[in-house]
């Protein structure tokens, strides 16, 4: 039987955002499943960082198709500055309607079994509930991360509108997909019990990995002597602060257990170095720390190979995520530095593996610090078994699962 399925995201290929790697993994790996997949994203200059080397082959029933959009925010802006409500839902609404007449054409060309959105843009929900109501396709909406009125706000007039997409998806969607069972069960707290509600984990690309280890197998590595303690991905203070672990850093450094010489805290990602140099050289911890400009994918995998500890921090605003770079880590099997509410969703997940040392209080962080210092060169295995069910192949094959029943 041939299946068809139109998947409606906003970050695809060449986007470093993160949402990307889940979009790229339902369009790939149901392609491997038997599924003609077809993408209806956005253009390329709406993207705030992009990977130029990340290039994908399409196979003869793979499409993607980009609506011309923009930034709001930029567009409209002056003095930096700009009419709240032109960003409704999100300051990239207007693809709304160059996407809703560009998946017209789609719809018309391709025969499609079932519409997938995913957020965390939620006018992709609004395009794939008209374009379902509009040809009566069945329509599955993904939530990558919960609408942001769940866990905090984005003022009254946006959290008021989100709630109303949500609403209206929950009545007209075939399914409702979350990342963790702490969103599904937040959902379930806010708008009760409901059978459309489905769990599909995020995880770590096999293939991604398996180009890493070739890349290092084939490179002249060089003798690392100093501990390096990595970190990938955002920094911001509301929810991603790295000042406890620039405090203990300090601490270390003042007992001499760390110095320039053995030690160096990498960060690499869209951050901001400017934003915490005052803290950094209030803690004269500037010899310590590093600051590392956004790169691929590939690349990221390929320096938690060669570091020593991994650092994710994820503040209580997220105690119901989990970071897809956190399975990344898992999968790295390096021991892992977790910067988390003891009861938060990535710690019930950190909590399976030995390697994992979770804490926000100084000292402890402390600890677990030196005394991976002190054990750098032991090699911490897990058993691959444990390590096979967090892959996107693996979460994928549950949503071809799911969707199966909609379309016979």
């Amino acid at each position: 039987m041939t299946k068809s399925i139109l998947l409606i995201a906003f970050d695809s290929i060449p986007s470093t955002a993160v949402s990307t790697q889940r979009t790229m993994a339902m369009f790939n790996h149901l392609n491997e499943l038997g599924w003609t997949t077809i993408l209806l994203t956005t253009s390329e200059n709406c993207y705030l960082s992009t990977a130029k080397k990340d290039t994908l082959t399409l196979k003869s029933n793979q499409y993607i198709y980009r609506a011309s959009a923009f930034n709001i925010k930029n567009k409209f802006s002056f003095n930096g500055k700009y009419f709240g409500p032109l960003a409704t839902p999100d300051q990239f609404s207007p693809w709304i309607f160059s996407a809703c007449i560009l998946g017209r054409k789609i719809l018309k060309e391709h025969s499609v079994d079932v519409i997938l959105s995913t957020y965390p843009i939620p006018s992709a929900h609004v395009i794939a509930a008209t374009l379902s109501r509009m040809y009566q396709k069945p329509w599955v909406a993904d939530y990558r991360d919960p609408a942001p009125y769940i866990h905090t706000t984005n003022g009254k007039w946006l959290d008021m509108v989100h709630r109303k997409i949500d609403e209206f998806t929950l009545k007209h969607s075939k399914k409702m997909i979350f990342t963790t069972e702490e969103s599904k069960k937040i959902y379930e707290t806010t708008f009760g019990l409901h059978n459309n509600f489905s769990v599909i984990g995020n995880g770590y690309d096999e293939l991604m990995f398996n180009k890493a280890y070739s890349l290092l197998r084939s490179s002249s590595q060089v003798k690392q002597d100093k501990f390096i303690l990595y970190y990938c991905g955002s920094l911001y203070s509301n929810g991603r602060s790295p000042n406890n672990v620039l405090q203990s850093l300090a601490k270390l450094k003042s007992k001499k257990t760390i110095d320039s010489n053995n030690f160096q805290l990498i960060f690499q990602g869209n951050l901001e170095p400017s934003d915490y140099s005052t803290i950094i050289q209030e803690l004269n911890i500037e010899d310590l720390i590093q600051f590392k400009q956004p790169t691929s994918q590939l690349n990221c995998i390929v320096n938690m190979l060669k570091s020593n500890m991994l650092l994710i921090i994820q503040g209580a605003r997220f105690n119901i995520h989990i970071p897809a770079k956190m399975y990344e880590c898992l999968k790295a099997n390096k021991p892992i530095l977790l910067i988390a509410p003891s009861e938060s969703a990535v710690a019930n997940l950190a909590n399976q593996f030995e390697q994992c040392k979770i804490s926000e209080n100084i000292d402890l962080i402390c600890e677990f610090i030196s005394s991976s210092i002190s054990s750098k060169n032991k090699v911490l295995l897990s058993e691959p078994h444990k390590f096979e069910k967090y892959s996107r192949k693996f979460q994928i094959n549950k949503l071809h699962q799911l969707l199966l029943p909609l379309i016979t």
